[in-house]
């Protein structure tokens, strides 16, 4: 495997992504950090500090831009915020070869501008489930907001997926006897499919992620879930050399 390839876990959260990042560290994935035996499927794991502190520095800076509050120029506040976050993006990544954050979609740029090879892996899932725990997560977000950010997450993680290549996993299909993810897992990521399988056996509870989804609220997420539901279980190839000289 080249050495510049890392593997990014893009999710909106509450998509089943700790249970996915804990089997595939357990099929031989780095994520630099200890795997938890278990966990609260309603709290979060194996998200690497620096990762999250440049995705929050990334998000501040957009909000910034957008006309949000800044002390200074707003030019040059953002351009501070976007400086750190390249800085930690690169103290995260060089160790590593596998990231999971929330807003990860702002931090794929980064990654490529640095000389990586992103390979996407998206976890969703619909947003309504979501959103009771985003709510109590994030309290100073409304329904509204949290459902642009949503948007944001997976219309962009489709199309960096697209482009550099990866695949998708929803919280379903995580307990779905036929594996077809498991499969399109090993391609992405080279890791042994047995492994991958082995690990699902023992990580995956099938009545945890088979509860039935509420009814839509958002039309705009809902039809964006089409898409995700395309694409799973399928290996997506990159469309251009994913590879670039820093």
């Amino acid at each position: 495997m080249d050495d510049r390839r890392r593997f990014f876990v893009l999710t909106f959260g509450r998509s089943g992504s700790s249970m996915l990042c804990a089997l595939l560290a357990d099929a031989g994935a780095d994520f630099g950090m200890p795997v938890p035996p278990a966990w609260d499927l309603r709290r979060g794991a194996m998200e690497d500090p620096q990762i999250k502190l440049a995705a929050r520095h990334m998000l501040r800076a957009l909000e910034i831009e957008s006309g949000g509050h800044h002390l200074l120029s707003p030019s040059l506040e953002a351009g501070w915020h976007r400086r750190r976050a390249r800085r930690a993006v690169r103290q995260s990544l060089r160790p590593v070869r596998f990231v999971k954050s929330n807003d990860l979609d702002l931090i794929v740029p980064i990654a490529y501008a640095e000389g990586y090879e992103p390979r996407i892996i998206i976890s969703y899932r619909e947003f309504e489930s979501s959103l009771a725990s985003a709510l109590s997560g994030r309290r100073m977000r409304s329904p509204e907001a949290l459902a642009a950010e949503y948007l944001r997450v997976y219309r962009q993680g489709l199309a960096f997926m697209q482009t550099f290549g990866g695949c998708s996993v929803g919280f379903s299909q995580l307990g779905q006897p036929e594996q077809a993810w498991l499969a399109a897992l090993a391609g992405v990521t080279g890791l042994p499919l047995p492994a991958l399988q082995q690990a699902a056996a023992v990580r995956v509870n099938s009545e945890e992620v088979s509860s039935p989804a509420p009814p839509v609220i958002y039309p705009a997420c809902h039809a964006l879930l089409a898409q995700l539901e395309e694409s799973a279980g399928q290996i997506c190839e990159p469309r251009i050399p994913a590879r670039r000289s820093s």
